[in-house]
C-alpha cells in the first residue's frame, strides 16, 4: 500500500495540538510488515510546525497506543477501535507541562 499522497496540509504556524484521522507516513501507520496508512504531506507539515506540541490521530487501528516524535512534537495513535470497530481499547491522558512539552500520563 503506498502513502497518501495527494493530500496537502496547511497547519496554522500558531497550532498547538493538531487532531487528525490519518497518522503521518512511517509514524504509527504501519497495518503490517509492509502496508502503511500514513499522509507523507501531513509529516511534511509537522516537520515545517515547530511550535506544533503534539499530534494526536487513529485510522491505523491495529497501532493503539503507539507514541512517538517528530523533532518535538509528540505523535499519538488514540485509536478507541479495532480492526472491527468495536470499542475495545482504553483512553490516553495527556498533560502540557510548564514547559510547553505534551506528556503522556496514564491510559483510562
Amino acid at each position: 500500500m503506498k502513502p497518501v499522497s495527494k493530500l496537502s496540509f496547511d497547519i496554522p504556524k500558531d497550532t498547538d495540538i493538531l487532531l487528525c484521522h490519518c497518522p503521518p507516513f512511517g509514524y504509527g501507520d504501519a497495518i503490517s510488515a509492509k502496508d502503511r496508512l500514513g499522509s507523507e504531506a501531513l509529516t511534511e507539515a509537522i516537520k515545517n510546525t515547530p511550535k506544533l506540541k503534539a499530534v494526536f490521530f487513529g485510522h491505523a487501528h491495529e497501532n493503539h497506543g503507539w507514541v512517538g516524535k517528530i523533532n518535538n512534537t509528540l505523535l499519538a495513535n488514540v485509536s478507541v477501535v479495532d480492526e472491527r470497530n468495536e470499542l475495545v481499547n482504553v483512553l490516553p491522558v495527556f498533560e502540557i507541562d510548564s514547559n510547553g512539552q505534551c506528556h503522556l500520563l496514564e491510559y483510562v
